[in-house]
């Protein structure tokens, strides 16, 4: 097996040697780049429809990814090293590209969301999967004691990269779409989940913490430092009435539920603002999101 195949898979198991090697190699730098590239294709492919590809699509999109994953490594950098550094952080550029660089190895996955209905659930999966390996490679790469410092740092580039995105994909997306409309009748499939149904919006943006069923047991729980709430026992803390004012407030302004636990949790309203042209939009988004969490209170 080759170093660079090996790194590659220990990156994605998240493998911490892996990312102390390829920050003290600077022979890695190349390596690291071709993960970067080969993720953002990936991405670039995954955003279209089984045998409706187009070359412009795909580059479009995987352009997207790569200016999006650009973007969260400058914020990263800014917050991890200027901002909030700890005493033992010593790092350069270089050192902490290399590593966050690796840590984009599960994006290759999204090559598979290319398949029927398989979009919302592997890009889902995948950002969550490259969330946590980006967190590995930020408390390795900045020598950071503290995991939940990384886990910020890394949060709060995560959820300025996906507004990035779905930006960038608002202002060459309607270009693309007509381009695409006129070629082959059919409309252009969004980079990230534009749904308006409440379960796509509540698997894409809540169940990487919550779970799927919304029991706080999502993929990356156990890295967090608060656990998720459950959030099938709102109506049970309510005396059996869902508080569905409370949770829309919740989700559009982060103030707190009660039943819901803390506000550590992103507040969604802003990003929501920033995917629609119009109020309406975001609080029927809002909406139906706050109708799929009752559908899943405990009967």
């Amino acid at each position: 097996m080759s170093t660079f195949v090996r790194r590659l898979l220990g990156a994605a198991a998240l493998d911490a040697s892996v990312y102390e090697e390829v920050e003290a190699d600077q022979a890695a730098t190349t390596q690291a780049l071709a993960v970067v590239l080969l993720s953002s294709a990936a991405a670039g492919i995954g955003a279209q429809e089984l045998g409706e590809t187009s070359p412009a699509s795909v580059a479009l999109f995987s352009t997207i990814a790569l200016i999006a994953w650009m973007g969260w490594a400058f914020v990263t950098y800014e917050i991890g090293v200027r901002l909030l550094p700890e005493p033992e952080t010593r790092s350069d550029p270089g050192e902490l590209l290399r590593t966050i660089g690796f840590a984009t190895a599960p994006g290759l996955l999204r090559i598979f969301a290319l398949l029927p209905g398989a979009r919302v659930p592997v890009f889902a999966l995948t950002a969550v999967w490259m969330l946590v390996a980006m967190i590995l490679a930020v408390r390795q790469a900045l020598d950071y004691k503290s995991t939940g410092r990384a886990i910020g740092v890394c949060a709060l580039g995560w959820v300025l990269s996906i507004v990035f995105a779905f930006v960038l994909g608002l202002l060459f997306g309607p270009s693309l779409a007509d381009a695409r409309q006129r070629q082959t009748g059919g409309p252009t499939p969004a980079l990230i989940n534009p749904s308006l149904y409440g379960r796509d919006n509540f698997e894409f943006f809540c169940a990487p913490c919550h779970g799927l069923q919304g029991r706080g047991d999502g993929p990356i729980a156990a890295a967090l430092k608060t656990p998720p709430a459950d959030l099938t026992k709102l109506a049970t803390k309510n005396g059996g009435v869902y508080p569905r004012q409370q949770v829309e407030e919740f989700v559009t302004n982060g103030r707190p539920v009660p039943a819901h636990g803390t506000t550590a949790m992103p507040v969604w309203g802003p990003t929501f603002r920033s995917l629609e042209p119009s109020d309406a939009l975001v609080k029927q988004r809002i909406a139906n999101v706050v109708q799929y969490v009752e559908s899943l209170q405990l009967k």
